[in-house]
């Protein structure tokens, strides 16, 4: 059985990898349990894989994080804590509006973004509830807020139009971006992030010329409200 303690009865272990309660225990569990969700997804990782990996018994594990789930969500945690780092970071590089969007976009085209699809591959389908409102909380936090910030500066510049829903410019700009990753990470010919400047200018010329009618079905539906409503967040 996948999760039975015997099964992992034989797994290397490290002399420093007791007692239970060693940090050390806690980090590499966290480390190799990340590398094999971002790799796998959530799904096809047992316990007994992430052991191996970690050099630790099942009990180790379990003591630490009680269960799978427990330990994909403060995998995902950390994941979206150095997002967040990352973010803010390439953000703070820009010295005008329109840099600050595109440091941010080459930080997505990075690669950070499609670590994220492989490891939600398909763990919403398996977490219990209590975790994915965990998991939505922490989504919000780490990418949502700066996204939103981000957008609410360029409306007080100037340089994005006022009468836009800040939540609208966020998503009108994360599908440019997103849009452009996939054509990145497919390997197809296109100027170096660094070089794409002009991925930039199109979002900032198109919601420019949008007018308030053109804007009013985004976000369509307005799924950041609902999200904002399901998590007692402001809107």
């Amino acid at each position: 059985m996948d999760d039975s303690i015997d099964a992992a009865a034989h797994a290397p272990t490290r002399p420093d990898a007791d007692p239970r309660d060693d940090q050390g225990t806690r980090n590499r569990l966290l480390r190799e349990g990340l590398k094999l969700f971002i790799h796998s997804g959530f799904a096809s990782v047992s316990t007994r894989q992430i052991c191996v990996a970690a050099g630790v018994t099942q009990p180790s594990l379990y003591h630490h994080f009680g269960s799978k789930e427990g330990l994909y969500l403060a995998a995902i945690e950390t994941w979206f804590t150095d997002l967040h780092a990352g973010m803010t970071h390439a953000i703070a590089q820009g010295t005008s509006f329109r840099a600050r969007l595109h440091h941010l976009a080459i930080f997505f085209w990075s690669g950070q973004a499609g670590e994220y699809q492989a490891m939600q591959h398909d763990a919403l389908q398996h977490m219990p509830q209590t975790h994915l409102a965990a998991l939505r909380v922490t989504i919000f936090n780490a990418v949502v807020a700066p996204l939103l910030a981000l957008m609410v500066e360029g409306q007080s510049s100037g340089e994005l139009p006022a009468h836009a829903n800040p939540y609208a410019l966020m998503e009108l700009y994360w599908a440019i971006v997103d849009g452009f990753t996939g054509i990145y990470h497919r390997g197809d010919m296109l100027p170096s992030p660094e070089q794409n400047i002009a991925a930039i200018d199109l979002f900032l010329a198109g919601v420019r010329a949008l007018t308030p009618e053109a804007l009013a079905p985004w976000p369509s539906p307005n799924i950041f409200a609902s999200f904002l409503r399901e998590l007692d967040l402001p809107q």
